[in-house]
């Protein structure tokens, strides 16, 4: 039998759904304007019991549709 080797811990973790607090420091908005996005069905959650999750595919849809200003 050989032992079993501790996880890599230097591997990149590829997360597949953010909380709203995670959301609104990788986009740099605050959570009233994350909460009225999804208000709104810009923003697209999924509900595991009372966690509110964006799928990461759906956020980068959203961030991909905020309107652009030219300088």
């Amino acid at each position: 039998m050989s032992k079993r080797e501790p996880p890599n811990t230097s591997a990149t973790v590829i997360r597949l759904t953010h909380s709203i607090a995670d959301v609104a420091e990788i986009s740099g908005v605050g959570r009233s304007f994350l909460y009225e996005q999804i208000k709104l069905g810009r923003l697209v959650i999924k509900k595991a019991g009372r966690r509110s999750l964006v799928m990461d595919a759906d956020l980068k849809s959203w961030l991909a549709t905020l309107p652009t200003k030219i300088a």
